[in-house]
């Protein structure tokens, strides 16, 4: 796993903080998140560094591990994408097609909304070098729509 946690690192450039508040998140079912279950990510402590700052954090949907986004490289595009699915951790990370965790070398994340897939599983014999954007989400959106229309 150490390998795919610093490809994972090293493919996400760019760091973002901001700080959300209610209205801002909104999950793929609709629901809104309350702004207690934001207090209660912020006291948890960030599984990559330790602290627990009171500043935005991202749940993993399969372990429940939190993090800061900066911690896992995630710049802020991401993060509003990421607010909006299930989104997993480096950990439980699996293909979005296939529903597979195993390939690691294979796997590869969605500049856009951080989705993971094999390369296999989307047609590619190997990793693209720079960025890489997902058609299951993303590839039929712009950047700046992207924050409500990569949810599915």
């Amino acid at each position: 796993m150490a390998d795919l946690h610093e490809t994972y690192l090293r493919k996400k450039e760019g760091r973002g903080e901001k700080n959300i508040d209610e209205e801002e998140v909104t999950y793929r079912g609709g629901g809104k998140c309350k702004g207690n279950d934001l207090t209660k990510q912020q006291q948890q402590q960030c599984s990559i560094c330790g602290e627990n700052e009171e500043r935005q954090m991202l749940s993993c949907s399969n372990c429940n591990n939190v993090v800061h986004p900066d911690c896992a490289g995630l710049p802020e595009h991401v993060v509003k994408v990421a607010l909006n699915y299930r989104w997993n951790c480096i950990e439980c990370k699996k293909c979005t097609i296939c529903e597979k965790p195993d390939n690691e070398d294979a796997m590869m994340f969605c500049d856009r909304c951080d989705r993971g897939y094999h390369t296999f599983c989307v047609g590619l014999s190997s990793p693209p070098i720079g960025n890489w954007i997902c058609s299951s989400f993303c590839a039929d959106h712009s950047v700046t729509a992207m924050d409500s229309t990569c949810t599915a």
